[in-house]
C-alpha cells in the first residue's frame, strides 16, 4: 500500500477507510494480520482497532522480517 500513498495525512486516511470496510465484514470472533510498513503505518490502526473492541492475540516477526500483529474481533 505504500506505493499508493504519498504522506502520513494520506496514509491514515487510507488506514481508517480500509478498517472499516474490513470491520463491516469480519465477523464476531474474526482475525485480522496487520504488518507494519512503516513508522507511522500502525498507529492509526490501533487506534480504530481498540476502538472498535478488537484484541490483539499476538505480535511476531513474519516472514519478511517486518513486525506483524494478529488482531482479533471481541463482540
Amino acid at each position: 500500500m505504500s506505493a499508493f500513498v504519498e504522506d502520513e495525512t494520506a496514509w491514515n486516511l487510507r488506514c481508517k477507510k480500509d478498517f472499516l470496510s474490513l470491520h463491516k465484514r469480519l465477523g464476531s470472533g474474526g482475525m485480522i494480520l496487520v504488518e507494519k510498513a512503516n513508522e507511522y503505518a500502525i498507529e492509526e490502526f490501533f487506534k480504530l482497532a481498540f476502538f472498535y473492541g478488537y484484541e490483539n492475540v499476538r505480535a511476531f516477526c513474519s516472514a519478511k522480517g517486518m513486525q506483524a500483529y494478529l488482531m482479533k474481533k471481541l463482540g
